[in-house]
């Protein structure tokens, strides 16, 4: 059995609820969840912070098994717990409790003791709450003289990411011909289904976690997929908790919006906790088209540059894709894969064969040089489907006289200073992106320009420098308008 607790205050939490209905809908009946009743929270009783919620009730429309006993009572704590065992169905018990039960100067206080401490210079309550607990009050005082040096309370087990021994298996290598090519996340899906097939047998488990979404995501290409059904933040946790799990391979697949914006502070924890998550998002950027703008992801980088364990990863084509799924899955670390909804062209190289191919090696400190040239007018730095818009770009100007240098920046937080310094020598940088041009790729550049003595000198140079990048939310439309 697990057996979790929570308080009366936090169980009111949007999470909270998730969770409550993916544990019945997953029929959880191993879960034991208990709650201190002690109506008290840090303003008030719960009544009359929280309302009025019949937490009993709410549980049990969940489709817990729910109980209630007092918190002060063994024999009714033994008993309310005796009667989950083999319920069937997850199990809720609340128990009725008085804060500061046994002291009567705690009693009085009430919620007024919720998170509160004494002062250090006027004892006297404390004295006398120790003496009615059974303690000795003379023990107060070495004991507040000693709070910096208490010994460091010895954790449980730690449970740590591992490096798991994963068949990833070749890449697949696809044309212009081919649908994958031009829609990342049917080459994502794609790729998990080969390395799934390819660890068949292997003890260890792949495990996506989807937020009904999984046709058009494609983690549902996987054999095992946890539904969360439209609750992200709870799978954000159930994810990351499952990712720690040794043998255990966890990915979490939804649109851009809800796995960055939506569940930021859940990532924040999962960043802070350094678990082991695998994220792959698709529909970012303005490419959703007619779903408007409360379906525009173009902050994600402003938000992971916060989140210094996350790798960000902006595909530009279907063959990275491939290739970046099957890397983040062999590493050990949080990852952030963001891909686009609508389909773009595939990266090619000059003969017009895939620049993504079989040879290409993935470096996340450096920028990938799509077009070279020695002495190009001007270059272009881009990330996601950009890269093929930049494309674009080159071949219009080539055609004009106008050479350009072409960077992809698939590893968006990361910068290729060498990279940076060969363009800023063309005198003329533009930075390309379907993001807020305030916290982008490009403010990441100038950041690190100004950041840098020799970057700063070959800056002094340019002649123009532009970032195309989005001011606001765009309205809603195709994404060609």
């Amino acid at each position: 059995h697990v057996v979790v607790g929570v308080g009366d205050g936090g169980s009111t939490k949007g999470q909270s609820w998730e969770a409550a209905n993916v544990a019945s809908n997953l029929n959880l009946d191993n879960l034991i969840l208990w709650c201190d009743f002690n109506n008290a929270q840090v303003m008030g009783k719960y009544e009359e912070v929280s309302g009025r919620m019949d937490l009993k009730g709410m549980y049990r429309l969940a489709g817990f098994n729910t109980y209630e006993a007092d918190g002060h009572d063994f024999q009714q704590i033994h008993r309310a717990f005796s009667e989950t065992i083999d319920s069937g169905a997850p199990s809720f018990i609340l128990f009725r409790t008085k804060m500061g039960k046994g002291s009567p100067t705690m009693e009085q206080k009430d919620y007024k003791c919720h998170g509160v401490g004494f002062d250090s210079h006027n004892l006297e309550d404390a004295k006398k709450i120790i003496l009615e607990l059974g303690g000795d009050p003379e023990e107060l005082e070495e004991s507040v003289s000693n709070r910096h040096n208490i010994y460091p309370v010895k954790l449980g087990k730690q449970l740590r990411p591992e490096v798991l021994s994963i068949e990833t298996g070749k890449r697949f290598i696809y044309t212009n011909e081919d649908v994958n090519a031009k829609e990342p996340r049917k080459a994502f899906g794609a790729a998990l289904e080969d390395i799934e097939r390819l660890n068949e047998g292997s003890p260890i488990l792949i495990i996506g976690n989807d937020c009904d979404l999984g046709e058009s995501t494609n983690i549902n290409r996987l054999k095992r997929v946890v539904q969360h059904g439209i609750r992200e933040h709870h799978a954000a946790v159930f994810s990351s908790a499952l990712s720690i799990l040794p043998d255990i391979i966890s990915l979490f697949s939804t649109f851009g919006v809800f796995g960055t914006s939506e569940v930021y502070n859940q990532l924040r924890i999962t960043n802070a906790s350094k678990c082991n998550l695998k994220i792959f998002l698709t529909h970012v950027g303005i490419s959703v088209g007619e779903d408007d703008f409360t379906h525009h992801c173009i902050d994600y980088i402003g938000l992971l540059r916060n989140l210094s364990d996350f790798i960000l990863i902006s595909v530009p084509d279907g063959n990275f894709t491939d290739a970046i799924t099957r890397y983040a899955i062999s590493k050990t670390g949080n990852f952030l894969v963001t891909m686009p909804r609508s389909p773009s062209q595939m990266i090619t190289k000059i003969d017009g064969s895939p620049f993504y191919d079989e040879n290409y090696t993935i470096s996340p400190m450096h920028y990938d040089r799509i077009r070279s040239h020695k002495r190009a007018n001007a270059a272009i730095i881009a990330h996601g489907v950009m890269v093929a818009k930049a494309l674009e770009i080159y071949r219009i100007l080539k055609n004009q006289g106008i050479t350009l240098d072409v960077y992809a920046a698939p590893f968006v937080k990361n910068i290729d200073k060498e990279a940076i310094e060969d363009a800023l020598s063309t005198k003329n940088v533009f930075i390309y992106e379907d993001h807020l041009r305030s916290t982008g790729l490009g403010s990441l550049i100038a950041d690190a320009i100004m950041s840098d003595t020799k970057l700063r000198k070959e800056y002094r140079n340019i002649e123009n420098w532009k970032i195309f990048g989005l001011e606001k939310l765009g309205p809603s439309g195709s994404y060609k308008d």
